[in-house]
């Protein structure tokens, strides 16, 4: 153990959100001490990138200055700077990180994958799969982002003014002490042999502890019940801050409890938006020209949901529990109190995501699990 060597990170690719994450993951790691020379805020660079096609850039102008007033320095680049394939953009992200005064933390994708294209992947016999991952790996060829990332996968003007819009209204309008944002919904499976509802069971136990109102919609084993569905767009109607699914899933929707894109068509939650943990495969396909639950649920106009996880292609029942949990524990640490997190809660997606992932690598640490870890996909 004496022989253990700490690798210092540089000053300039400090950020107080991996100060947080590292902290929460590392026994030995240590705050960088941050000069005044280090915080000079007049360098060249941003913490908040953001890509995007020239076509996006006047819409993108309400969300960069909400950015800004949480004091991150904040950079839109279009394809005129960054070029437009993978090659490109990944060559201008990597120089960013590299070269850049204030390099990224942050990553945006403004753009579906018509627009700004996605990497691909090796995944099986079956092909590939999409993932912006790579776009993240900036300091060394592992499957764990160096940036936090996500991706706006919009068409239309309309579509990014509806996910602005309810990001804003969201950080605009937060009141921890509003009766919606006290209530979860827990949507599992109850299939013979998975442990989609015992997963769920111990989240709803341990939320219920830190005082919210845990709504439960638990399919039977066997085949739909319409009442299901019903339960599951009355209780996001009536306001819910949170949505966990665990189950089966495909491109459009959850198959028990039976939600699909048809049904966002019936949500009125107007100003109540949920962040959504689609625990289980496919939801979030954005690679097609038919959008997914994940695409519908975050375009759809005065309701559905203001961020989104879930997984782009195919993934695995029981590493996908664990990946839930340590979700869950990410943004309560006393959740799984037993496990390195035990610094504070993460509100940031792309932390959570990060942290949930390194938890259910660090459950199995097998290799089969690399299709699970880079098909995650996110929305912030």
């Amino acid at each position: 153990m004496n022989n253990i060597e700490k690798q210092r990170l540089s000053n300039r690719l400090d950020s107080s959100s991996f100060q947080s994450f590292f902290s929460n993951l590392y026994l030995n790691y240590e705050i960088p001490i941050k000069t005044l020379e280090d915080a000079d805020s007049n360098g060249i660079g941003a913490e908040y990138l953001i890509i995007t096609p020239e076509q996006f850039c006047d819409n993108l102008i309400p969300f960069v200055t909400s950015k800004e007033n949480q004091g991150l320095i904040t950079k839109v680049a279009n394809f005129t700077e960054t070029g437009s394939t993978v090659s490109e953009i990944e060559s201008y992200i990597q120089n960013a990180y590299d070269t850049w005064d204030i390099p990224p933390t942050y990553l945006l994708l403004v753009g579906d994958s018509n627009l700004l294209p996605t990497k691909y992947s090796p995944y099986n016999e079956a092909g590939t799969l999409p993932t912006d991952l790579y776009y993240a790996t900036v300091d060394g060829e592992d499957i764990f982002p160096d940036l936090l990332y996500g991706r706006f996968p919009v068409r239309t003007d309309a579509e990014l003014d509806s996910i602005i819009a309810k990001n804003l209204n969201w950080v605009n309008n937060f009141n921890s002490a509003d009766a919606w944002r006290q209530r979860v919904l827990l949507s599992a499976y109850d299939q013979a042999g998975r442990y989609f509802v015992d997963t769920s069971e111990s989240i709803r136990t341990f939320l219920e502890g830190e005082g919210y109102t845990c709504n439960t919609v638990y399919a039977p084993d066997g085949g739909p019940v319409a009442q299901d569905t019903t339960d599951l767009i009355n209780y996001i109607n009536a306001g819910t801050f949170f949505v966990n699914h665990r189950d089966h899933g495909i491109a459009d929707g959850w198959q028990r409890p039976e939600f699909y894109t048809s049904h966002v068509s019936s949500l009125t939650n107007v100003d109540n938006y949920p962040v959504v943990f689609s625990v289980d495969c496919e939801t979030g396909h954005f690679d097609e020209t038919v959008d997914s639950l994940a695409e519908t649920m975050l375009k759809a106009s005065n309701k559905g949901a203001v961020a989104y996880i879930g997984a782009t292609r195919s993934s695995w029942s029981g590493f996908n529990d664990e990946l839930n949990r340590g979700l869950i524990s990410a943004i309560w640490p006393e959740y799984f109190s037993s496990y390195a997190n035990r610094y504070g809660h993460s509100s940031e997606l792309g932390t959570v995501l990060n942290f949930g992932k390194m938890f259910m690598f660090d459950k199995y640490k097998i290799a089969c699990l690399k299709p699970v870890l880079i098909c995650c996909f996110f929305i912030v």
